[in-house]
């Protein structure tokens, strides 16, 4: 196998203000869903970046807090 991408996705607190953050670095909103968005993605060429408010698609909110410390 060779990869030939990788779409990161950023947990945001609010998907409206990223957007326009990463449209002041000069990439472009290349679509979004839920009304209003909490998912969608930027792109400049080929490459996109994912927005996600909340951690969708995350480990989940249980106990563990912590990616590689306790805390």
């Amino acid at each position: 196998m060779k990869a030939r991408a990788v779409t990161p996705i950023l947990n945001v607190s609010d998907f409206a203000e990223s957007v326009a953050w990463f449209e002041a670095l000069g990439l472009e909103k290349a679509w979004d869903w839920g009304d209003p968005p909490t998912f969608g993605g930027v792109c400049s060429g080929e490459v996109e970046i994912f927005l996600c408010v909340d951690g969708q698609g995350s480990r989940g909110k249980g106990e563990n807090t912590a990616t590689f410390a306790a805390e």
